[in-house]
């Protein structure tokens, strides 16, 4: 494992506790260090008090869509990279949300070697 994949921070959200345990072994993989939220307002609570490198977030949840996340999560930390895991990588909301926050989509279902190589960058 190189130096980067160990020192990796990720912030993951999802409201969906299937996909979120899902993603966490596909991101374990990485070697980074992650932190896993189901609620995008505990996810800025947390990214307002540390530094994350990229965030791999749901693009539609209940309580806080994932564009307005990804917003909020640029605006306190305007040097992460952030990773939409959706099915839907072609409507207009998904295609409005990459254009608003310059954010790679990669699709349910994911590849595990696709995920890794978009999360490290």
């Amino acid at each position: 494992m190189d130096e980067v994949s160990e020192n990796l921070r990720i912030l993951l959200v999802d409201d969906d506790d299937h996909v979120r345990a899902a993603l966490m072994r596909t991101l374990r993989r990485s070697g980074g260090v992650i932190e896993e939220f189901s609620s995008g307002y505990r996810a800025i609570a947390r990214a307002s008090e540390t530094s994350f490198d990229v965030a791999v977030l749901d693009i539609s949840m209940p309580e806080m869509d994932g564009d307005a996340l990804a917003l909020e999560l640029r605006q306190r930390q305007p040097e992460m990279r952030l990773v939409f895991v959706s099915a839907d990588t072609e409507s207009e909301g998904a295609q409005r949300a990459k254009n608003l926050t310059r954010a790679t989509f990669v699709r349910k279902p994911w590849a595990t070697a696709e995920m890794l190589r978009v999360v490290r960058g």
